[in-house]
């Protein structure tokens, strides 16, 4: 795991983890690479949340709420 990920985790064992992704592929690959650190990422966003069909693709790839954070206000009810 990379230092300042090392040192955020153990400050703060809490931490919130926002993936940005360009295809839901793209986040799958992420997530595992998250996972293999012992991270999960909470929350996917990106261009591959651009439309509903997208979204629904990342989310259903890769179990983790999927949300076009520029265009959608229901983030908020997340964290």
């Amino acid at each position: 795991m990379p230092i300042f990920l090392k040192c955020l985790v153990a400050k703060r064992p809490d931490v919130k983890i926002i993936l940005a992704a360009a295809d839901a592929l793209g986040a799958f690959g992420a997530k595992s690479v998250l996972r293999d650190m012992g991270l999960s990422p909470n929350l996917i966003s990106g261009p591959c949340t651009d439309t509903p069909i997208l979204q629904q693709r990342t989310h259903e790839l890769c179990g983790v709420p999927a949300i076009n954070l520029f265009k959608d206000e229901k983030y908020d009810e997340l964290f």
